[in-house]
Order: structure tokens, then sequence, then C-alpha cells
């Protein structure tokens, strides 16, 4: 279908990709269009979100806390064995979001035993806050559901 529309473009100003980029915007605008036909849906999500904003702030600044314990953690514990690697405490805390939101690039890895151990440690609670996040707002859009129903 999208070749359709593209076809005529292609016939009157001879086949070049930069006049695909307009296209792009195209794209964006009916996902956009999508969104707004499902208002009840958008609503409900919002709704949810009320619903676990106390759950949310309270896993964020336990996540915060985690991340700055490991990441000073994983400097000091790295910093002597590997001092290219982790040269400043913003390395180790770079490291600990990666490590934590479970992207790990694998390029920074520590060698000390020591941190080895709080990279175990870090890696099991990166997987526990993302379980606790779905599982927050599956409950919150459980209950928005819920209530809407009693509407």
């Amino acid at each position: 279908m999208d070749f359709l529309a593209i076809l005529p473009l292609w016939m009157f100003t001879g086949f070049d990709l930069k006049a695909l980029r307009a296209f792009r915007l195209f794209r964006l605008l009916r996902a956009t269009g999508k969104l707004a036909g499902r208002g009840n849906a958008v609503a409900k999500l919002a709704k949810a979100f009320g619903f676990a904003k106390d759950e949310a702030g309270a896993l964020f600044t336990g996540t915060g806390v985690i991340i700055v314990t490991v990441g000073l953690g994983m400097y000091h514990l790295e910093h002597g064995a590997q001092p290219e690697v982790f040269a400043s405490v913003l390395d180790g805390l770079w490291w600990s979001v990666i490590t934590l939101t479970t992207v790990g690039y694998g390029d920074v890895y520590p060698v000390t035993a020591g941190g080895k151990i709080l990279a175990t440690v870090a890696m099991f609670a990166g997987i526990g806050v993302i379980g606790a996040a779905c599982g927050i707002m599956a409950d919150a859009l459980r209950e928005a559901s819920a209530s809407e129903a009693h509407e």
C-alpha cells in the first residue's frame, strides 16, 4: 500500500531516495491518527499511571539508590585494576545504569573478584527492578480497567 503512495512521486520526479524522507512525516501522522482513534485506551493508560504514581515513585527512588551505590562501589573496586576503564565515579555510575537496565554493552566489565560479585548483585537487582516495574504497571492497568467497568 505504501508503495502505491510513493509510485507517483517516482514517476514524476525520478528515482531519488532523498524525496522519500518526506514520507516519514506522513507515517508519523498516520501513527498519531491511529493513537487518537484509541482515545479510550490512552485515557485508560493515563488513569493507570495515576494509580501507579506512588509505587512508581518508590521504585524510581530505590532504583536511584541502587544505581548510586553500585556505581560508587564499582568505581572503588575496579579503579585500581582498570584505571583507564573506570577513570572516574561517573564511569562507575554509567556502568551501573547500563548494567541495571540489562543493556550491558559488554565493552566494560569487572575483572576483580569484588567487582564480579557486585556486578552479579547489580544484574539480579536489574532483573528485579524491571520485573517490579512490569508488575506495578500491570496491576495499575488492571485497576484502571476495573474502575472503568464500575463507572
